[in-house]
């Protein structure tokens, strides 16, 4: 199968939409691309550094053992395979999170974007961008407008809902001509940096970010509702406050 061995989203559309028939052939591995692609960083850590980070300027209970013993630079001893708890916790940090952070960083693949969708749908036909406008309508929960959608920080069990920031979103374009989403909300909490400059009018601090190397991922309202195993908080009157602070101008 031809579109199994497509790993890029364009290539994927351009195949897809040549014919009806690779249309209906195609449509679920773009979704599954489309997936992979938008939500990659579901369920993982994420934090946004700043390279003025000092070795052992990290957020706390983020780190794993692991992780703080190659910062320290500390090696267990010869023929143990056991981390030296002592040697750990008495020796000082020899590596900055972000130059650590730094060495992994892939600054050339491409992910799908708004943009990426933009510049392929200026080179299809009438006929071809009627079955591209299709994706709006894959079977995927975050593609329903008729769900509630939701961010939720997996590490402090605690969510926030898109019509409470929808609501908020269309104050900001009334006063400011800008909107917020998610987006705004993690990257507004996630920073982490020595430096507590961040070049913002309103003055709000968010150099030292309460959420910073959390885990989170969006689903639905109903998901977290009906979640049996886990409790939930509601904190989108909190987030929205914090959010409109650092935004005013």
């Amino acid at each position: 199968m031809i579109f199994e061995q497509i790993t890029s989203l364009g290539d994927c559309i351009c195949l897809a939409v040549t014919s009806a028939g690779f249309w209906e052939v195609g449509r679920r591995h773009l979704k599954a691309l489309m997936l992979e692609k938008r939500c990659s960083w579901a369920g993982d850590r994420i934090i946004c550094l700043g390279d003025y980070c000092r070795p052992g300027h990290n957020p706390e209970n983020v780190l794993t053992e692991e992780e703080i013993k190659i910062l320290k630079h500390v090696k267990s001893q010869k023929g143990d395979n056991v981390p030296d708890q002592d040697a750990i916790a008495s020796t000082a940090y020899t590596t900055s999170l972000y130059n650590w952070a730094d060495s992994f960083s892939d600054r050339t693949g491409a992910s799908f974007s708004r943009d990426l969708l933009l510049r392929i749908r200026n080179q299809l036909s009438p006929a071809e961008h009627r079955l591209l406008s299709k994706l709006t309508v894959l079977e995927d929960p975050a593609m329903d407008d008729t769900k509630t959608l939701v961010l939720r920080n997996l590490t402090e069990q605690v969510y926030i809902r898109g019509d409470v920031l929808q609501t908020f979103a269309e104050e900001q374009v009334q006063e400011y001509g800008t909107s917020v989403g998610f987006g705004e909300v993690v990257i507004s909490n996630i920073c982490w940096s020595a430096d507590p400059s961040s070049s913002m009018r309103s003055g709000g601090d968010i150099t030292q970010g309460r959420w910073a190397g959390h885990r989170f991922d969006i689903t639905t309202l109903d998901m977290v509702e009906n979640d049996e195993e886990l409790e939930w908080m509601d904190a989108s009157d909190d987030i929205v406050d914090s959010l409109r602070f650092v935004l005013e101008r």
